[in-house]
C-alpha cells in the first residue's frame, strides 16, 4: 500500500500472495488499529478500496531504513548467484500459494 494510493482489496492479496478471505481479518484489524481505511468503489459497490493512512505511512517511513539495511546486510552476504537462485525460488513458492 506504501507504493499505492489505494488498492482493490483482491489486488492486495494477490501482492501479499495470501488469499483474500485472510487479508479480510486482517484489514478488519489494521482498519481498527488506525493503519488503514476502506471505502467501496463509487464505480462498482461490490468492490473494496484499501489505503494506508498517515499513521501506517510514518510508520513505514520509520522503518524503511532498518529493512533496508537489513536487505542490504542479505545482499552483501549473498553471492549475485545465490540471490537470484533465492528469488527463483521464492517465485515457485509464490505460484504454489496462488
Amino acid at each position: 500500500l506504501n507504493d499505492a494510493d489505494e488498492m482493490e482489496t483482491k489486488q492486495l492479496a494477490d501482492a501479499c500472495c495470501i488469499l483474500s478471505p485472510s487479508l479480510t481479518g486482517i484489514i478488519q484489524r489494521l482498519e481498527q488499529q488506525d493503519y488503514v481505511s476502506r471505502r467501496k468503489s463509487s464505480e462498482d459497490h461490490r468492490r473494496i478500496l484499501v489505503k494506508a493512512t498517515p499513521k501506517a505511512r510514518k510508520l513505514l517511513d520509520e522503518m524503511t531504513p532498518m529493512v533496508e539495511n537489513s536487505y542490504s546486510r542479505l545482499t552483501q552476504g549473498l553471492s549475485q548467484e545465490k540471490m537470484e537462485r533465492l528469488k527463483e525460488l521464492l517465485d515457485e513458492v509464490s505460484l504454489l500459494t496462488n
